[in-house]
């Protein structure tokens, strides 16, 4: 299976000093998959535009300032974030993952594309800057970059953001390390601000190789799945259930969920997977979820 081969990759990767820029080189200069795609641009603007009204509708008007962790490479959250008024954003990374040339790729696709971005958002937009340099381009943009730094432990004033948010960087989290990155999103947002998690449960090898499914790494037991679940790109397996759970633990108050539901075909292909224990033994409807939008308030 293509899956397996490309996990072995990643363990091997994981492996060497430097795997993360050689993963990297991998993607813009072999695989090509880099810069990405118009259409995943687009997608990520969406993801960007939902964080800024999950905000807007707790506040009544939209959110000025904001943090994210887990930024990434291209900065395209931020830089909707910007385009939708958000005037100052703290970005942390635990490595520092994010990559000018793919910022300014990226940044080129939205400003060809900003009257598309602007009927999407059903409002104006601001433009971005066109700047020459990365200093000038994320002062330009409010954006202050900090990595590496610890989600978990940040050295940020306490309830000094209208808005917190990630995407698509949680499943890619230890369990254990939950508890410490949900607490300190409880510290940092703001008395009527917001925290706005866009998680995929889904396994992520299904993206690159169709002949598996959103939930073939729910069959392996966890010291099978430790064996190719590499740390290049570690995924938890955890279910809406367990995420839900921290929050609540570390003081965050579900205020809003919209899920990502399998399809018919899919649901049944799950119904007759032969699962690992810890997921035969949950409800099938929590454990068919396959990503989720969360929204948080402190208390």
């Amino acid at each position: 299976m293509k899956w397996l081969l490309k996990a072995a990759v990643h363990q091997a990767l994981s492996a060497l000093p430097g795997g993360y820029r050689i993963n990297y080189l991998l993607q813009r200069h072999i695989t090509r998959s880099l810069p990405r795609a118009w259409t995943e641009i687009r997608d990520k603007f969406l993801i960007a535009l939902a964080h800024w009204r999950a905000a807007r509708d707790i506040r009544g008007k939209g959110p000025l300032s904001a943090y994210e962790f887990g930024a990434g490479w291209e900065l395209v959250v931020a830089m909707g974030l910007y385009m939708l008024g958000v005037e100052v954003q703290v970005l942390v990374d635990r490595y520092r993952l994010a990559r000018w040339e793919l910022v300014e790729a990226a940044a080129g696709q939205m400003r060809r594309h900003h009257a598309e971005l602007e009927e999407m958002a059903g409002q104006r937009l601001r433009p971005l800057p066109d700047c020459r340099g990365q200093h000038e381009a994320l002062e330009a943009l409010g954006i202050y970059y900090m990595a590496p730094c610890d989600a978990a432990c940040t050295p940020l004033p306490a309830g000094s953001f209208h808005l917190v948010s990630s995407t698509q960087v949680l499943e890619h989290v230890p369990e254990a390390e939950l508890e410490g990155i949900f607490s300190e999103c409880a510290r940092v947002v703001s008395e009527n601000g917001v925290v706005s998690l866009w998680i995929d449960m889904a396994d992520h090898y299904s993206y690159f190789d169709p002949a598996v499914g959103p939930y073939n790494f729910l069959r392996y037991p966890e010291g099978v799945w430790r064996l190719v679940n590499s740390s290049l790109h570690y995924q938890n397996r955890l279910r809406l259930g367990d995420y839900l759970r921290v929050a609540s633990a570390s003081g965050l108050r579900l205020v809003g969920m919209d899920l990502r539901l399998p399809t018919p075909k899919e649901l049944g292909e799950l119904k007759r997977m032969p699962l690992a224990r810890p997921f035969r033994e949950r409800e099938l409807a929590e454990v068919s979820v396959k990503g989720a939008h969360l929204v948080f308030v402190r208390g």
